[in-house]
């Protein structure tokens, strides 16, 4: 996956438990795709900074995710659901173990 889509992805998921100003960067850099030079003027702080705030709040949501696993698990429910979508408008049976896996997913 691009890094941008998936740090997208996590911001998504993880975005409210970074701070204020980290979601400001991360939402500046990542979804209005703006320079971190950009990001430094118009927060008026240094470009380094700017790297720095980037840098650490991408580590934060890859920890996040490593601990909590939100986005992999969605990724695997969105992926049984297309499969039971494709088997209940070909008619094909297994739509009941298809739930089953998705139960116990969500079980944990």
């Amino acid at each position: 996956m691009d890094k941008n889509i998936r740090i997208n992805w996590l911001l998504d998921f993880y975005g409210p438990l970074l701070t204020q100003r980290q979601q400001a960067v991360m939402e500046m850099h990542y979804s209005d795709d703006m320079s971190l030079a950009e990001i430094a003027q118009r927060l008026d702080i240094s470009k380094q900074a700017v790297h720095d705030a980037v840098r650490r709040s991408e580590i934060q949501l890859e920890e996040y995710e490593s601990l909590l696993g939100l986005m992999a698990q969605f990724t695997v429910i969105k992926r049984v659901l297309i499969g039971m979508k494709s088997k209940a408008a070909s008619g094909a049976s297994g739509i009941a173990d298809d739930i089953d896996a998705l139960l116990r997913i969500l079980e944990g």
